[in-house]
């Protein structure tokens, strides 16, 4: 896998992430081992926005609170490792 270092990644592509990976968490025979692996890389963009555009964290916030009210309840059944990422996440580094 190639590794980008910065590109700038829309709102409205980040949107679309947020719903998409939203309804795979809430799908019950989705590949569990898929749907990690992709809410992590998932956790990595926020990260790596978060990190190199820091007049963003409104837009992501909202959008992370968003993903949170749908999968609050089905994430930590998912991985509870990924929970604790995003929940760093949100109350971290986007409450900056």
């Amino acid at each position: 896998m190639a590794t980008i270092h910065y590109v700038h990644v829309p709102e409205t592509v980040v949107s679309l992430l947020t719903n998409s990976i939203s309804v795979m968490i809430l799908t019950p025979n989705y590949p569990r081992g898929k749907c990690i692996q992709t809410v992590g890389a998932y956790l990595d963009l926020l990260h790596a926005i978060v990190v190199s555009e820091q007049d963003r964290k409104a837009e992501l916030r909202d959008l992370a609170g968003r993903f949170s009210g749908r999968v609050s309840n089905a994430l930590p059944g998912l991985d509870p490792s990924l929970d604790r990422r995003f929940f760093d996440l949100y109350f971290s580094e986007l409450a900056k």
